[in-house]
């Protein structure tokens, strides 16, 4: 106890801390609590971060994810809350909070909950385009037939061209040539059918190379 609180030696009090935070107990947790907030020492908060994370503790994660006033240890509290699965709790923080900084770490902590639905949703309905833009990128890592499906009725919907580009290149980062070679066949905007086709051209697929000796034998 002596030793987490830093009464000894500081590079033995890591050490104790990195213990603590092995065993999951109330009293552990506890002790961690109260060595956060008697110190000011960014090295020691991270170490207890890293400890909350370990035992689950997720409300005290929770709590410094939306509150800790070091913006650093705040998006490390945000980053961890992911890694523990907290998606409903970081779609509450994203629907809260105004920062755009802010906003992009919880959408890095919805990745790391794999939070698809939650991102998808801010794909589509964020006003700000840097933000849309990460959520769309996301959703291309982010592989899956409902994920493809999602992304083409966005495309389909959407009516902003920088917008359509962005989702021709999240698709193409899920290696799936059909969705582009079908949008590619339909689009009628040259510059969008070029991305299209930028993106098949970029595959290894039977199916891209089919599509574009096709067009060459046009």
């Amino acid at each position: 106890s002596d030793l987490a609180k830093g009464s000894l030696n500081p590079d033995l009090q890591l050490v104790a801390l990195r213990n603590l935070g092995v065993v999951k107990s109330a009293e552990n947790q506890q002790l961690l609590s109260e060595v956060y907030s008697s110190t000011n020492d960014a090295a020691v908060k991270k170490q207890i971060l890293h400890g909350y994370m370990a035992t689950g503790a997720r409300e005290k994660m929770l709590a410094l994810a939306k509150s800790e006033p070091n913006l650093a240890l705040r998006k490390e509290a945000i980053r961890y809350l992911g890694a523990m699965g907290g998606a409903n709790e970081l779609a509450a923080m994203y629907a809260a909070e105004q920062s755009v900084d802010l906003r992009s770490e919880i959408l890095n902590g919805m990745m790391a909950a794999n939070s698809t639905a939650k991102i998808l949703e801010i794909a589509r309905t964020e006003k700000d385009p840097k933000l849309r833009e990460r959520a769309i990128n996301m959703l291309g890592a982010s592989r899956g037939p409902e994920t493809t499906a999602a992304l083409v009725e966005m495309y389909t919907s959407s009516p902003e061209v920088e917008t359509k580009k962005r989702i021709l290149r999240a698709l193409g980062m899920q290696r799936g040539a059909q969705p582009l070679i079908d949008i590619a066949r339909k689009e009628s905007n040259v510059e969008l059918k070029r991305t299209a086709v930028e993106m098949l051209s970029m595959m290894k697929s039977k199916e891209a190379t089919d599509f574009l000796m096709e067009l060459l034998n046009k």
